[in-house]
């Protein structure tokens, strides 16, 4: 089962269709601009669990600019 874990300043969600890492900070870029948590420009953290599809197995990090990377 995956789980979805929210902290303060932090929001999760499951990407059932994300097939490559640079994707899945593409598309997170654009539903942080989506849901009114970041702006183009801004930094982003973006965290994953490689490879996809292993629940609990988060261990990669990335930081990347708003705009720079997303579509």
């Amino acid at each position: 089962e995956r789980r979805r874990e929210r902290r303060g300043g932090e929001n999760g969600d499951t990407g059932d269709d994300i097939t490559n890492f640079d994707e899945m900070v593409s598309i997170a870029g654009v539903v942080a601009v989506r849901e009114g948590l970041a702006k183009a420009g801004q930094r982003l953290v973006v965290t994953a669990g490689f490879p996809f599809g292993t629940p609990g197995a988060t261990n990669v990090l990335r930081i990347t600019q708003v705009g720079r990377d997303t579509r």
